[in-house]
C-alpha cells in the first residue's frame, strides 16, 4: 500500500479525531502564531499537503484565497465538501499532486504564503521538500512549517506512560510509527529545519511550540470542559513563543520570510 493510499484509507479515523479538544487547541495555536506573521490584506495563500482542509477553510473564510494541493484523493474529495459546507468553495481551488511536484506545478513565485502543516515527515527529502515549498512564494511572502518535535515523545513516554525504558530508547531516534495513518514518519526538531529554510532562501522570523503543556496532563477528561479548555488555550498561547517551552512542545512551528533576490 502506498503512502497516498495508507491516508486515504485512513479518512474516517482522521476526520473523527479532529473535535477532540487536543486537535483543536493545536489548529488553535497554529492560526494564532501564523496571523503574527500574515501581511495585510487578502491574500493568495498555498496549503501544501493540506488534506482535508482544516488548515485551509478558516483562513478563506477570512477572506484569502487559498490553493490546497494533496496527494490524497480522499482527503482532497473531503476538503472539497468542507468547503462547500462552511461556504468557503468559492475562494478555494483544489489540485491532487506530491508536494515535490509543486515548483513544476507554480514555476512563478505566485503566493504571499504558503503552508507545510504535518508534511514534511512523511517525505524522504526533507530539504528537497523544503525547497519545493518554498519555490512558489513571492520575495516577502511568509512559509509556515509544523511537525511533530521528536524532544516530544521522550517526555511523553517518561511523563504519561511512566516508561522510564522507552523514554532513554527513544532519545535520538530518527522514526517512529504513527498509528493514525500506519506508516513510518521521520523524527525531526525544530532547529533542524532552520538550514532547509536558510537554503530555500527563507529567513527565520519566529520558532514556536505548539501544545507546550497538553500533552503532559494526564487527565484527558479536563480539557473536554470548556471552562478548563479555555485557560488552557490561553495559557497554550502565552507559552508558544516562550523558551524554553517551545523546545518541549508536542508540534514545532517555524515560520520564515521570502528573501528578496540578490542582484548582480
Amino acid at each position: 500500500m502506498t503512502t497516498a493510499e495508507k491516508f486515504d484509507s485512513s479518512l474516517s479515523k482522521w476526520l473523527s479525531s479532529l473535535d477532540e479538544p487536543w486537535n483543536r487547541l493545536r489548529y488553535a495555536v497554529f492560526r494564532h502564531n501564523l496571523k503574527r506573521h500574515l501581511p495585510e490584506g487578502a491574500l493568495r495563500i498555498l496549503d501544501a499537503g493540506g488534506g482535508s482542509g482544516s488548515d485551509a477553510i478558516p483562513l478563506a473564510l477570512d477572506g484569502h484565497q487559498v490553493t490546497l494541493v494533496d496527494f490524497s484523493a480522499q482527503m482532497l474529495d473531503q476538503a472539497r465538501q468542507n468547503a462547500e459546507a462552511s461556504g468557503a468553495a468559492d475562494r478555494m481551488t483544489f489540485q491532487q499532486a506530491d508536494v515535490m511536484d509543486i515548483p513544476a506545478l507554480f514555476p512563478e513565485p505566485a503566493f504571499d504564503a504558503v503552508l507545510c502543516h504535518n508534511v514534511i515527515q512523511y517525505v524522504e527529502d526533507m530539504p528537497g521538500a523544503v525547497k519545493a515549498i518554498c519555490a512558489p512564494l513571492k520575495p516577502g511572502g511568509v512559509v509556515s512549517v509544523i511537525n511533530i518535535n521528536r524532544y516530544s515523545d521522550t517526555l511523553q513516554a517518561a511523563l504519561l506512560r511512566l516508561d522510564l525504558d522507552q523514554a532513554r530508547e527513544q532519545i535520538g531516534l530518527t522514526e517512529a510509527y504513527t498509528p493514525m495513518f500506519e506508516t513510518t514518519l521521520k523524527r525531526y526538531a525544530g532547529e533542524e529545519m532552520i538550514a532547509p529554510l536558510e537554503a530555500a532562501d527563507c529567513a527565520l522570523l519566529g520558532h514556536y511550540g505548539v501544545r507546550c503543556v497538553n500533552d503532559y496532563i494526564q487527565d484527558n477528561t479536563l480539557k473536554a470542559d470548556p471552562e478548563f479548555y479555555a485557560r488552557l488555550e490561553r495559557l497554550e498561547i502565552a507559552l508558544s513563543s516562550e523558551y524554553p517551552y517551545y523546545l518541549i512542545a508536542r508540534f514545532f512551528q517555524l515560520i520564515a520570510q521570502k528573501q528578496e533576490p540578490i542582484q548582480a
